[in-house]
């Protein structure tokens, strides 16, 4: 907790390398390694996590094994066993989707809204019918130039349909805006949430037509949270982290998320 405060007081990250006070200090990512921690801790830690206020962690990815899965989701289901076929699923997908870029131990928000969707069959808060999103380069009456992106969102949220439209300064801030505005008629609390940083990685080496991974970091001004979204298509990928972004401050909140099914629009 000092070691925070310090760090704020200075106006610089936190750095999660740092021994005993990091985020990194006490964090497990391979299937054994994982397993073993949560045996006998004494194995793989210097000393308890506790003494210096830190706490252990576990990394999904694909390393994983199914221990490593139960363990990770050992706060929210004590009882979940290795064998449930719901287990073996969700490491089945975790490790393909890690096969084709996605990185989980960067983003948790992602894994645990994926592992509820999963276990809990949890639905996605909206149903998508329709975004697009439009990029404008405006030329000045002072013969100076702007760009402006201009996005819409249709989805069914709680069975009704909403329709709205975003401007801003990027497409991801478009798009960002015009879902923030279809979801806040359904769910208020996401009124504060908002987007913290935001990364893009070139996942190889195919120029222009490259696969590319977006992580986003949010917060609700308590929480700070991670999401990932991996396509061709960097519009699409941004859409996959800002849609976990919300999605995630919903199952915090413990917000109930009702099926969304399409009605005749009026």
């Amino acid at each position: 907790e000092f070691s925070r405060y310090l760090s704020e007081m200075a106006n610089v990250a936190h750095d999660h390398r740092q021994p005993w006070v990091g985020e990194s200090a006490f964090a497990h990512k391979g299937g054994a390694h994982a397993d073993a921690a949560r045996k006998n801790p004494v194995s793989f830690e210097h000393e308890p996590p506790e003494k210096t206020g830190n706490e252990r962690r576990i990394l999904v990815s694909g390393q994983a094994g199914t221990s490593t899965v139960v363990q990770k989701l050992d706060h929210l289901y004590h009882a979940l066993d290795k064998r449930d076929p719901r287990v073996v699923t969700l490491l089945h997908i975790l490790k393909q989707r890690e096969h084709e870029g996605w990185m989980f131990e960067a983003a948790e928000a992602t894994f645990e809204i994926l592992a509820r969707h999963i276990i809990e069959g949890i639905p996605k808060p909206f149903k998508l019918e329709e975004r697009q999103c439009i990029d404008r380069k405006i030329i000045l009456p002072d013969g100076g130039e702007a760009e402006v992106s201009d996005a819409i969102v249709k989805l069914w949220v709680n069975g009704n349909f909403r329709h709205f439209p975003g401007t801003g300064d990027g497409p991801v801030n478009a798009l960002d805006l015009a879902l923030r505005r279809a979801l806040l008629k359904a769910y208020s609390c996401l009124e504060s949430v908002r987007l913290e940083d935001y990364k893009v990685r070139v996942l190889n080496g195919g120029g222009t037509a490259s696969k590319v991974r977006v992580l986003i970091e949010a917060s609700d001004g308590t929480l700070v949270w991670s999401t990932v979204g991996v396509s061709t298509n960097v519009i699409e990928a941004s859409w996959l982290g800002l849609v976990d972004m919300y999605w995630y401050k919903l199952l915090l909140d413990g917000v109930e998320i009702a099926e969304n099914h399409e009605l005749p629009k009026e």
